[in-house]
C-alpha cells in the first residue's frame, strides 16, 4: 500500500533529505519507509544512492529501503533511475551490490 505524504511522514522525508543531520538519524529516517511506502521519500532517495559525497552507509541503506517499493506505483521510475545510475558509475562497491539487489527485488 502506497501513501500520500502526511504530516507525520513530511517529517521524516525532510530529516531524510537534510545533510545537516547526523548520517543515523537521517537512516533512521529513511528506514521508516520500509513499511510505510511514502511517494515523496522516493526522489530523496534516489538523490542519496546517486550522490557520491553522501555517506556509503546511507546510500545503500536508501538503495535497500528502494527495494521495498515492489507495489509501487512509482516501481518502473525506481527502476529506471537505478539503472541509470549504475551506468553513470556508482563510485561504490557496497552501494553497486546493494542496487543490484534492489533491482532483482523490483523485477
Amino acid at each position: 500500500e502506497v501513501i500520500e505524504v502526511s504530516r507525520m511522514y513530511r517529517k521524516y522525508v525532510n530529516i531524510a533529505a537534510d545533510k545537516s543531520n547526523s548520517v543515523l538519524k537521517r537512516v533512521d529516517a529513511i528506514r521508516t519507509f520500509r513499511n510505510n511506502k511514502v511517494l515523496d521519500a522516493i526522489p530523496v532517495m534516489l538523490d542519496m544512492v546517486k550522490d557520491q559525497s553522501e555517506d556509503e552507509y546511507l546510500r545503500t541503506v536508501a538503495a535497500e529501503v528502494l527495494g521495498w517499493y515492489t507495489q509501487s506505483v512509482e516501481k518502473a521510475n525506481i527502476t529506471e533511475n537505478l539503472n541509470k545510475t549504475l551506468e553513470s558509475g556508482v563510485g561504490s562497491e557496497l552501494v553497486t551490490k546493494e542496487i543490484k539487489k534492489t533491482l532483482r527485488r523490483l523485477e
